[in-house]
């Protein structure tokens, strides 16, 4: 599971059976903003973790995208990261 719940952008909360990002209708490629808010980080971790090359994306400009399946792959290893 991604997470306790999930939100979609305008801020409701829609858990309810909701086990993956994709079942929340979560955009393919997400801003760093989008990222932090479905991972609960803020969005300088998340450019830490760019910077790191821990969370692989994709550079638009001087913007960064992160693919939703990237997303949920780093989400999955560092949860067992976590839990050993």
């Amino acid at each position: 599971m991604v997470g306790d719940f999930l939100t979609n952008w305008s801020g409701k909360i829609i858990s309810e059976g909701v086990t993956t990002m994709h079942e929340a209708n979560v955009p393919k490629l997400l801003t760093v903003k989008q990222a932090a808010e479905l991972l609960q980080v803020s969005i300088w971790t998340i450019r830490r973790w760019i910077h790191a090359d821990a969370l692989p994306c994709i550079r638009i400009g001087r913007e960064f995208r992160i693919k939703r399946d990237s997303l949920t792959e780093f989400s999955v290893m560092r949860e067992n990261f976590e839990k050993s």
